[in-house]
């Protein structure tokens, strides 16, 4: 299964692509994550069962108290038929999580 997630927040700089790399080991989603230009960051996903990804997302949805951090405002989910979902051919090869550039 296939999803394509934007997360909007302080999340360019602060090591939240790093994050997504361990969240996506730790509960068996590969893929990959990268960071857009408009300081939201794309993350495609590939899963087993729907559980995995909505641990996934759960340990994705990070909010620091502090001013400088992770901090996630929102998380959007596309699943494909849906409108806004992107798909990307590269995400069918990869045998793991990757951190784009």
């Amino acid at each position: 299964m296939k999803a394509y997630l934007v997360i909007s927040g302080n999340v360019q700089g602060v090591g939240y692509r790093a994050h997504a790399k361990r969240a996506a080991h730790q509960h068996h989603v590969r893929g990959f994550v990268r960071n857009r230009h408009d300081g939201t960051v794309d993350v495609f996903a590939l899963y087993d069962k729907p559980e995995q990804l909505q641990a996934f997302i759960r340990e994705l949805d990070r909010k620091s108290e502090s001013f400088i951090g992770i901090h996630v405002d929102s998380i959007e989910v596309f699943r494909p038929g849906e409108l806004g979902f992107k798909d990307d051919a590269e995400t069918e090869t990869t045998a793991e999580f990757q951190i784009r550039f």
